[in-house]
């Protein structure tokens, strides 16, 4: 099966003031079924214009797009905005003077021409984000999350492959955001045949809801990698260490902890932890036999895993990937 997107060495540039500017330099990436692809990067990164450009609403100086194995100057538009869906931040996919359900039914009807399709689903849906009891309220009396919560189930409604979602639980709550990851996990399952790509600065909801990441710096793709293959290219060499407490173990603590560079120690009931650096196998070595000599016994030993903000850190400001 061919990817759902294709996208090849795009490249987008502007003139200011005479200035030609690179915003996006000859990127490149696919969108396959089934994933949730976190795009990611600093202010000026260039991933905006990309995602304009994926979107159709700004033209690529150069490069190639494919949907579904087919050039998408081969797809018509009107077909290609049909298999598109863009959930905005700031609750721009709502209209305010509508009830939840009338919400549901007009964009369904003007996008779509499916409600009667996916009434049932809709409903499904409401009753799972907590939202079945405000069906007939104004969208305008609803609080933020809750508008948040009716944008995510129209992304999830809508029968387009493509679903591009910008912030998407922005002003929920912590109890609202666990849902809506819930949900749009659950979604994912059930909906295999399209493919989402999130936005967010929150990077430990991308964390949670990703299974593949792509970020951008200096208008370059400079990270595409799964969530699993991004650990551990980032342990770094930090490690953690567990072993018994005991007395000779505490006597000796304060001389490890400057020869080693032992850090984060922690003493939990009978075990001792900590994190150390191990620049090689031999510092490894060491360290295990003097627990030896003084007869502690190692409990726990594994690379110590970056969280997903600290992955993306260290991945824009230093290397490749």
């Amino acid at each position: 099966m061919p990817a759902l997107l294709e996208v090849k060495r795009l490249t987008k540039k502007f003139q200011d003031n005479g200035k030609v500017i690179t915003a996006v330099d000859e990127v490149s990436f696919s969108i396959n079924y089934g994933n949730v692809t976190g795009f990611l990067g600093l202010n000026g990164a260039g991933k905006t214009t990309t995602l304009k450009m994926i979107t159709g609403l700004v033209a690529p100086d150069s490069g190639e797009m494919f949907f579904n194995g087919v050039p998408l100057a081969d797809v018509t538009p009107a077909n290609y905005r049909q298999n598109v869906y863009i959930l905005l931040e700031g609750n721009r996919n709502l209209w305010w003077k509508l009830t939840v359900d009338e919400n549901i039914r007009f964009v369904s009807n003007m996008l779509w021409q499916n409600y009667g399709g996916i009434k049932d689903m809709a409903d499904r849906y409401l009753r799972r984000l907590q939202l079945h009891s405000k069906k007939d309220s104004l969208v305008s009396d609803l609080s933020r999350g809750m508008q948040q919560k009716l944008c995510i189930i129209l992304a999830a409604l809508a029968p387009a492959k493509l679903v591009l979602m910008d912030e998407p639980t922005l002003g929920m709550d912590v109890e609202s955001r666990q849902e809506a990851i819930g949900f749009i996990h659950d979604a994912v399952a059930e909906h295999d045949n399209k493919a989402f790509i999130v936005t967010y600065h929150d990077l430990d909801f991308i964390g949670q809801i990703a299974n593949r990441v792509i970020i951008m710096k200096n208008v370059k793709i400079i990270a595409n990698a799964t969530m699993n293959q991004l650990a551990p290219m980032f342990a770094y060499g930090d490690y953690f260490v567990k072993v018994e407490s005991a007395p000779e173990v505490l006597e000796q603590l304060p001389r490890l902890r400057q020869q080693y560079a032992l850090n984060n120690i922690t003493h939990n009931g009978n075990e001792i932890g900590f994190d150390f650096f191990m620049k090689n196998t031999t510092v490894f070595y060491e360290l295990m036999d003097e627990f030896r000599q003084i007869g502690a016994k190692v409990t726990g030993f594994g690379p110590q895993i970056p969280d997903f903000e600290e992955m993306f850190l260290r991945i824009v400001h230093g290397g490749n990937i």
